[in-house]
């Protein structure tokens, strides 16, 4: 589910991870230090307290507009991301 849409082009994609309702992760894509995107974890430590959650989605929106947030339900979110980092 698209939680917050960004630029069409050049927008940045947080990824919430779920599995059956409940958040295992949240992912970032962003500029490592070959020049290249990859997926790495953040906010792990406010994944249970649900207001510091949803007021971190707040402040990262209010930073980058052109951010979309996006909400899978998968069953292995560490696998799923993974596999994003090797295809590239």
């Amino acid at each position: 589910m698209v939680l917050a849409k960004g630029d069409a082009s050049a927008g940045s994609i947080l990824v919430i991870a779920m599995e059956k309702g409940r958040i295992t992760g949240v992912f970032e894509r962003i500029l490592g230090p070959s020049d290249s995107y990859v997926w790495t974890a953040t906010a792990i430590q406010l994944i249970e307290d649900k207001e510091k959650f949803e007021n971190f989605l707040f402040r990262k929106r209010q930073r980058d507009p052109d951010l979309w947030i996006i909400e899978l339900d998968i069953p292995d979110a560490a696998r799923f991301i993974a596999e994003m980092n090797a295809v590239g």
